[in-house]
C-alpha cells in the first residue's frame, strides 16, 4: 500500500497469489480488493500463466493488513452489506 501522499510504501500480502485493484473505503477504515486466494490450486496455476482468470472475488482487510475477509461466498452472495460501515 502507499499514503495518499506517496510516502509509506509497504506490502500488505505476502502469498503467492494475486492481490489486486485495492481500493480505500471513503472512511479509510478498509481496503477492498480482489483476490485468488480461496480459488483451487488448478485456478491459480491458470491465473498465473495466464492461459485463464477465474476464482477471483472480492476480499477486504484493515490499513494495516489485518482482519483480512471475503465479502462473496463461492456461489456469488453477498456475506456482509454493501456499505462501507461495518
Amino acid at each position: 500500500m502507499i499514503a495518499a501522499d506517496g510516502s509509506d510504501v509497504r506490502e500488505h500480502t505476502d502469498r503467492g497469489g494475486w492481490d489486486l485493484l485495492p481500493v480505500w473505503s471513503p472512511d479509510g477504515a478498509w481496503i477492498a480488493f480482489t483476490s485468488d486466494r480461496g480459488a483451487t490450486l488448478e485456478q491459480q496455476v491458470a491465473n498465473r500463466s495466464g492461459d485463464d482468470v477465474t476464482g477471483f472475488t472480492l476480499y477486504v482487510m484493515r490499513p494495516d493488513g489485518s482482519d483480512v475477509r471475503p465479502l462473496v461466498e463461492e456461489d456469488g452472495a453477498l456475506l456482509y452489506p454493501t456499505s462501507w460501515t461495518r
